[in-house]
């Protein structure tokens, strides 16, 4: 019996503990890492598979997507989702985190039909609105917001769902019928009641419901989402580009980033090359270059 079920050879290995990226092989018993190393001997593996020029790293998370494809569409607004088992695997993504599709009425449906039946591991943000992001009458509907209930959910399956999603929720002035702030405070409160963060998608209705009180409303930890979009202000009082400054993927994924990155810039002898445009944000650095290197 040979002693690893698998060894990919001659890779770039990624180590998000450690931070380093090295030239090493990598072998596998049983579905699980059992050594690494440099030229480890492929007359140990019942299968070697060459990885030259390519990057091994961990599964990547992507903590923002749709996964709960119903067909047809239940509204021709409907939000449009993907299989997550179709398209994830295919990006080296083994966790999707899906950002609010539904909510406390139908998250049933989504976890017996999508979480439980997919190979890719789904973790999910429940939505504010009863029945999620899938239809936008219920989004607007204050009758739908109900963070007793929505908690409840949370805690149910609090091993899957891993916060509340507030969402597109009335992007006018307030009338007597939508207090401009229904959907964020219900989402707070269910976040609270059970123990999860917030990730808010939320446009700026000034001056009912500004980008800095919609910020100053969240607590540390939560997540406010698509900060690049066109109506939330990146220039400050006098014209210039603001700095961006994200916290837990708030605006982007920062695995999708880096993985991107390498393999753009990533040199044949394992260094990577700093471009001009980030060398100023690097202290001046030009290249990194790995801790170890093949003799």
């Amino acid at each position: 019996m040979s002693a690893y079920d698998l060894i990919l050879q001659g890779g770039t290995l990624y180590d998000p503990c450690a931070g380093t990226m090295e030239l090493c092989d990598l072998a596998i018993k049983d579905g699980k890492i059992a050594a690494r190393g440099k030229n480890l001997n492929a007359a140990d593996a019942e299968t070697v598979m060459d990885v030259t020029g390519l990057i091994v790293s961990p599964g990547l998370i992507d903590m923002h997507c749709h996964v709960y494809p119903v067909f047809p569409y239940q509204m021709p607004d409907s939000l449009r989702t993907i299989n997550a088992e179709e398209y994830m695997f295919r990006a080296g993504v083994t966790t999707a985190v899906d950002a609010g599709t539904t909510g406390w009425r139908n998250f049933g449906d989504f976890k017996e039909n999508v979480i439980d039946a997919t190979k890719v591991r789904v973790l999910a943000f429940i939505d504010m609105a009863a029945k999620g992001m899938h239809y936008p009458p219920s989004e607007q509907a204050v009758a739908d917001i109900n963070p007793e209930i929505t908690a409840a959910v949370a805690n149910t399956w609090s091993d899957v769902i891993v916060g509340v999603k507030s969402a597109h929720y009335w992007a006018k002035h307030e009338d007597a019928d939508h207090p401009i702030w229904a959907s964020i405070d219900g989402a707070i409160k269910a976040a609270s009641m059970s123990g999860k963060i917030v990730m808010v998608d939320s446009i700026p209705i000034v001056p009912e419901r500004s980008y800095p009180d919609i910020l100053a409303r969240l607590r540390p930890g939560d997540v406010h989402t698509h900060v690049f979009a066109q109506q939330f202000p990146l220039m400050d009082e006098n014209g210039r580009m603001q700095l961006c400054h994200t916290l837990n993927n708030t605006c982007v994924a920062p695995p999708r980033m880096l993985i991107a990155f390498l393999e753009n810039h990533l040199q044949a002898d394992g260094s990577v090359t700093i471009p001009e445009v980030l060398q100023p944000y690097m202290g001046g650095l030009k290249v990194m270059v790995p801790t170890h290197k093949k003799n």
